[in-house]
């Protein structure tokens, strides 16, 4: 990619929705009957811990579960985190918390893909959930907002509509950052 965009900044993004499930062991099996069994923690970090360090640019790891996990993600040297936050959890908010506080950047998923979603009620999803756990507003610095998930349910109309609001969004916290 680098040699066909000069100048190009690569970023890898592993896509984990199931990563909950899979330490749960509540996946269900190929077969379709019972559940595979649950994989060890200490085995998905090291297999993510490989699959990041492959990579020799800044990394994300997107995971839309309500219950992602956050410190295994964090420990795998993540360089950020891209979570759907519409509904997080004041746990989730402190797991968060500690993540920027150790320079992992934040993708905020805090624009549904439904249209239900506003510029309004995306900024004070953020701004509530960094003064709930007391994170300066200079950390919104780590914030990258998205929407919840991807973009390929939508029409183009759509996703420009959801891209506008995630700037809109990005513009109103800088203001906040700011002050």
């Amino acid at each position: 990619m680098r040699r066909l965009v000069p100048g190009a900044q690569v970023i890898l993004q592993v896509d984990e929705p199931a990563l909950p499930a899979v330490l749960a062991g509540s996946l269900p099996a190929a077969s379709g009957y019972g559940r595979a069994r649950s994989v060890d923690p200490l085995v998905v970090l090291g297999g993510l811990q490989a699959v990041l360090a492959a990579h020799d640019g800044p990394t994300v790891v997107h995971c839309c579960h309500p219950g992602a996990p956050i410190p295994l993600l964090r420990a795998a040297g993540v360089g950020a985190l891209a979570l759907d936050l519409t509904e997080a959890t004041p746990t989730v908010w402190e797991s968060l918390a500690v993540s920027i506080e150790a320079g992992v950047g934040l993708y905020a998923g805090v624009l549904p893909t439904d249209g239900s979603g506003s510029v309004t009620a995306a900024c004070r999803l953020v701004s509530d959930g960094f003064e709930r756990v007391g994170l300066a507003a200079s950390y919104l610095a780590a914030v990258t907002i998205t929407p919840t998930c991807g973009l390929a349910g939508l029409t183009l109309a759509g996703a420009r509509d959801v891209q506008r609001m995630a700037l809109a969004v990005a513009s109103e916290l800088r203001e906040i950052e700011d002050h």
